[in-house]
């Protein structure tokens, strides 16, 4: 009894810890280490609302990696570069933590990965096991990042007039990724879009 309650304490002690890293509910992009057919580094979107999943698609080495040995390394960082790397097969690890290929960032989380969903795509749930590094830096959002290049496109509206359906597609696409991945920005997109279509543009 002594060790399950043990147990169950330290999970609930590192699920608040990753609650602290990713914050408020939304897709991340990651990079995830794998290990169990060959050894891998790839981006992925780890999704956070209930609990925290994967969607895997079947083919892929991180999905035959995690069907052979179901752990993974969390990667957290925002430099772009290891990402397109990482999309490429160019990321090499520099060390190893359980087994699993790591990467010299600020913060390292090594997890279960639980079957939930079998399918194409299947979902996987994520239990943290171990954290190394500060874990200071936020995890890079899609839906972030598009919130500002949606404010930059806003502003042209008015004074690109030659571009203006251009722009409107660019923003309709925009504002659905946000919601999708960054829903806690909702109530600023309705905002927007209550000015946008002050000034009769149409997104619907």
């Amino acid at each position: 009894m002594l060790i399950s309650l043990t147990l169950v304490t330290y999970s609930i002690v590192y699920m608040d810890s990753l609650n602290q890293v990713f914050g408020r509910p939304g897709i991340y992009e990651v990079l995830l280490g794998t290990a169990g057919v060959s050894d891998n580094i790839s981006p992925v979107g780890l999704r956070h609302f209930q609990d925290y999943r994967l969607r895997l698609y079947g083919g892929s080495v991180t999905s035959r990696n995690i069907t052979v040995h179901p752990y993974c390394s969390i990667l957290i960082t925002q430099d772009p570069v290891l990402f397109y790397e990482g999309l490429n097969g160019k990321l090499k690890p520099t060390s190893f933590m359980y087994g699993l290929p790591v990467l010299n960032v600020s913060c390292v989380i090594i997890a279960k990965c639980d079957i939930q969903v079998l399918g194409n795509p299947s979902e996987y749930s994520l239990r943290p096991l171990e954290f190394k590094g500060e874990c200071k830096e936020r995890p890079f959002s899609r839906g972030d990042s598009l919130f500002v290049d949606l404010l930059v496109h806003l502003t042209r509206l008015d004074i690109l007039p030659q571009e203006r359906d251009k722009l409107l597609e660019i923003i309709r696409y925009e504002i659905g990724v946000i919601k999708r991945t960054s829903p806690y920005l909702e109530k600023y997109l309705e905002e927007i879009l209550d000015v946008v279509r002050s000034k009769g543009y149409k997104l619907d």
